[in-house]
């Protein structure tokens, strides 16, 4: 058994104390750890962008590299060059479009413009991530990235796994990529709100 879940630094005191936080923190990595599950620190936001960043580089990824991962906005204009960060740490990514208001300084307003900005970093992760997670309240872009995984000769196939499944899968497919997919059929809510269960999705090469 094994569960993904996420978790807010401001709800474990980063405005408080980074200490504090660090602290809070490491007491439910440890715990995650202790029974094979994945815990990703959710994105506040663009004020808290690099401060969460920071954090995660350098207080938590060198010691729970298998357990703690990042989420990133896809609506920020620097979120690209965040992508191809974790890519050369090969940590962890949940990518979302991002639910704040932001300026058009730092973030994309037409709807359009998200959703390239989207579809573009969701490919980049497809492509180059370590197992990433590709949340989305939007039918239309869950279509676009199964569409982008049948481009790539990548087969997928939705269901909740174990973490004993996952491991079959990888020992029968090297290489196996798992990519989670969230798709609400009502409108995206506005900023915080529930947060409906990422269903993974198996991704393998053609050949399987």
């Amino acid at each position: 058994w094994s569960s993904d879940v996420c978790s807010s630094d401001l709800a474990l005191g980063q405005d408080i104390d980074d200490a504090v936080c660090e602290a809070n923190t490491r007491r439910i990595l440890e715990r995650a750890r202790q029974y094979a599950g994945f815990v990703r620190l959710d994105m506040e936001g663009s004020d808290y962008t690099q401060r969460t960043l920071d954090f995660f580089t350098e207080r938590l990824f060198p010691e729970f590299p298998d357990t703690v991962g990042i989420v990133l906005q896809s609506a920020l204009r620097r979120t690209l060059d965040d992508v191809q960060w974790s890519i050369g740490k090969q940590c962890r990514v949940r990518l979302c479009k991002g639910a704040y208001k932001e300026s058009s300084r730092i973030a994309y307003q037409a709807r359009a413009d998200v959703d390239a900005a989207f579809l573009r970093l969701a490919r980049v992760l497809l492509a180059d991530g370590t197992r990433p997670a590709i949340a989305t309240h939007d039918p239309r872009m869950h279509d676009a990235v199964l569409a982008f995984t049948r481009e790539r000769s990548l087969v997928a196939s939705s269901g909740s796994l174990t973490r004993r499944r996952r491991d079959e899968i990888r020992a029968r497919v090297p290489g196996v990529v798992f990519v989670e997919l969230v798709v609400d059929e009502g409108a995206a809510p506005p900023r915080r709100s529930r947060w409906r269960r990422a269903k993974p999705v198996e991704i393998g090469r053609a050949h399987v």
